[in-house]
């Protein structure tokens, strides 16, 4: 990315934020939820992308005639998504707390009071970022890893959006699994978006019966540390800031078999995870790049 484009994509966020912060929760929705599908006809090639994972997900007897208008509300999602999380420092603790509906949230309690730690993997599903904010809100002090990107001032910017949320947050880089696992092994929380693998390290895994790859780490840390391994999501309930989160029940690591392929089994099960889940709603799967040949 040039200099002059890094400095038009870090001015945008933050006028983008600011415009956020000015409206009311319904105007910035609707206004986000216009922006998403302008985008959509501004990029035709993430526009296939979006079509391809849809077409993949629901399967080959769903009408082509309804493909098109799910491409056009996964981009009005997404614009709404970014509203929200240029919001949610401003919102108050308890108006988070009263906008969230948590299916399975005694898998949540059950794994925080063993004390061995919890580790949340979620999908680029809805909004993550509101999840982040309600687990900082209930007193889960969340640990999350964010993920270096260009241009310097905007990921910082990033940082300090997620911090004023509540939550903690851990760049990656050579320290962050250190750091991550003596969080689990005094019994914290972990919170990582691992539908994705963006650094390129990933585990090969099968969702929705292709091959791709998914981040190691979930696995990697739920072997190492002992921590629960909770598969979550946080829907978009409706376009005005309600939300529905599920958490499913703990993969549990100790039916993993031993050896090196532990990681793999372990990630393929969490893919598993992550196909019920997206299916639920795909079209609020926020993934713009390709994901299957």
């Amino acid at each position: 990315m040039t200099e002059r484009r890094e400095l038009l994509a870090y001015a945008t966020y933050r006028l983008a934020s600011v415009l956020a912060a000015r409206f009311s929760d319904r105007t910035a929705s609707y206004l986000a939820g216009c922006v998403g599908w302008v985008w959509a006809q501004l990029s035709p090639r993430r526009r296939d992308v979006v079509r391809r994972h849809l077409e993949v997900i629901l399967g080959p007897d769903y009408p082509d005639s309804e493909i098109a208008p799910q491409v056009r509300r996964a981009f009005a999602s997404y614009g709404r998504y970014w509203a929200e999380s240029f919001r949610l420092p401003l919102q108050d603790p308890k108006s988070i707390a009263g906008r969230l509906h948590i299916e399975g949230i005694g898998y949540l309690e059950e794994a925080v009071r063993s004390g061995r730690g919890v580790i949340v993997a979620l999908p680029h599903l809805g909004s993550w970022d509101f999840g982040g904010a309600w687990l900082a809100a209930a007193g889960y002090r969340p640990i999350v890893v964010v993920e270096e990107l260009k241009p310097e001032r905007l990921f910082w910017w990033f940082v300090a959006l997620r911090t004023e949320m509540g939550m903690r947050v851990v760049t990656t880089g050579p320290r962050a699994a250190s750091i991550l696992l003596r969080e689990l092994r005094s019994g914290g929380l972990v919170a990582l978006v691992a539908d994705r693998d963006i650094g390129g390290h990933g585990v090969e895994v099968e969702m929705f019966g292709h091959p791709t790859r998914i981040p190691a780490g979930p696995a990697l840390l739920a072997l190492r540390s002992g921590a629960a391994l909770l598969p979550v999501a946080v829907y978009e309930a409706d376009r005005w800031g309600r939300h529905v989160a599920v958490v499913r029940p703990p993969l549990e690591v100790g039916e993993v078999s031993s050896g090196a392929g532990r990681v793999r089994m372990l990630s393929q099960r969490l893919a598993q995870e992550f196909e019920v889940l997206i299916s639920a709603a795909p079209e609020q799967w926020h993934v713009f790049q390709p994901n299957w040949s």
